[in-house]
């Protein structure tokens, strides 16, 4: 008798402890429920419970024993959301939780030459910059067609860019001016719908569902030469270095595509890449001599004629001081360059006293930005005795350090968008160089911005943030 009433004892707390997550599964863009998703709590990566949401996207999951869980949220044709980690602690306790699921987007076309014939195997790409997808490529299958994954909600550009060097047949006709017979011409690097500038081309909006029938016509463009000369840390010509050539508008994309052209450099350090289309072309060259690292470039613009004389400059990197105040608390800074290749970018963490080292700095122009720091906002940049703040600095051998000096005189902006359920606020500074803060508002649309510098600001709502 005192066994069973020991055991019953014991087990007593275990019954008294299990809790609920209930919630609903909705649509992250239309805010409609999305029935029949599934729906489950993770432990250590592995499903504990599982629930299928009804016709209103409501779900429930009774008795869970205490612990920590992540929800995870899934659907055909969605795009799978895990939400943050609850726990279950007391007795009775309910939680809800709510799974915005991004709706997946198929997207298919054509590339075409300039008489509207399909062409196979060319290389494709999306790239954005408001999605975690970034970039992604895939070739033209034989009718020209592609399929690219599934695309999350969000602004794209579309481009196609055929192998360099393939010459137009004379019998293609060319709208505008007819070129000259002995006139060499290829088909560009096009965005979509068939533009050769991406200040031109067409945004694409990922919203869910189908979008069909997105053709990239082909444009066909003079090409040009570029020539120029590589030089060495002392100043003197280098040979055999090798250097690539990129589209200068597309840094951000460099580490997932290969350079548009390749070549090294000759006797006298001379190089030439043929076959270039206008526009604004970066040329960089890295050369390892003595186990040292060196790095150069130089950015031409191509119109209607050859560009000649292009220099390229090889440094070898350096060093660079900063600090600031200890009690800022700050964990790191970044050098992202301005107009270098994206390898040149470079992070410094700080110490203790405030103190951060550059280990490996090339030449080039660059924006200094530090990370995030709580209860404060960054007052001033300067670099020796400039005052830089809000501004790109050129950096080489010999630069003064870098002081960040912070204020704690932070304010805050609360407030509530109308219909407004997780909206994205942004409130932009009206002093000049100063970025601005966004912040996601909460199922009742309300918001709040903390840390702010004090000022004037303006304020506006978006359901979602697109480029």
């Amino acid at each position: 008798m005192w066994r069973s009433a020991a055991l019953l004892a014991a087990a007593a707390p275990l019954l008294l402890a299990q809790g609920t997550v209930e919630g609903v599964v909705i649509n992250s863009i239309t805010r409609a429920p999305v029935p029949g998703a599934s729906i489950e709590l993770l432990v250590a990566g592995k499903s504990a419970h599982h629930a299928i949401a009804g016709v209103s996207g409501a779900f429930r999951f009774s008795d869970i024993p205490p612990g920590e869980y992540t929800p995870s949220f899934d659907a055909d044709h969605y795009f799978v959301f895990q939400a943050d980690s609850v726990r279950i602690t007391s007795t009775g306790e309910t939680i809800h939780i709510q799974g915005e699921l991004d709706p997946a987007t198929k997207l298919t076309g054509h590339v075409l030459d300039p008489d509207g014939k399909p062409i196979p195997g060319v290389l494709v790409s999306t790239f954005t910059l408001t999605t975690r997808q970034g970039i992604m490529s895939f070739v033209t299958g034989k009718d020209g067609a592609f399929h690219p994954p599934d695309l999350q909600p969000g602004a794209y550009y579309l481009q196609a860019r055929p192998n360099r060097g393939v010459n137009l047949p004379k019998n293609i006709k060319i709208q505008g001016s007819i070129p000259k017979q002995d006139e060499k011409r290829i088909l560009a690097p096009t965005y979509y719908p068939g533009v050769a500038d991406r200040s031109q081309a067409t945004l694409i909006v990922a919203s869910g569902g189908e979008l069909n029938g997105y053709d990239i016509h082909l444009r066909s463009v003079p090409v040009f030469r570029i020539r120029g000369t590589v030089y060495d840390e002392t100043g003197k010509p280098a040979a055999k270095v090798p250097l690539t050539i990129r589209a200068a508008d597309i840094r951000f994309a460099e580490s997932l595509t290969n350079p548009d052209a390749e070549t090294v450099s000759a006797a006298g350090g001379t190089f030439a890449f043929t076959d270039v289309s206008p526009g604004n072309w970066r040329i960089a060259a890295e050369w390892k001599r003595d186990e040292v690292e060196l790095r150069g470039y130089n950015v031409a613009t191509v119109t209607r004629h050859d560009e000649e004389d292009v220099a390229v400059r090889l440094a070898a990197p350096f060093t660079l001081d900063g600090s600031t105040q200890p009690e800022a608390n700050l964990k790191g800074v970044y050098l992202m360059p301005e107009d270098a290749p994206s390898r040149y970018d470079s992070h410094a963490g700080v110490d203790d006293e405030g103190q951060f080292h550059f280990k490996s700095v090339y030449p080039g122009r660059y924006r200094i930005s530090p990370a995030a720091v709580r209860g404060a906002y960054l007052a001033e940049v300067r670099l020796g005795e400039q005052d830089v703040t809000g501004q790109p600095v050129d950096l080489a051998p010999g630069s003064a350090p870098i002081r960040l000096v912070y204020a704690f005189d932070v304010g805050s902006v609360r407030g509530t968008v109308e219909e407004g359920a997780h909206a994205i606020v942004v409130l932009f500074p009206e002093r000049s160089g100063d970025i601005p803060a966004i912040v996601r508002c909460s199922d009742e649309g309300k918001f709040e911005l903390q840390d702010l510098r004090p000022g004037d600001y303006s304020a506006m709502a978006f359901n979602r943030i697109e480029r």
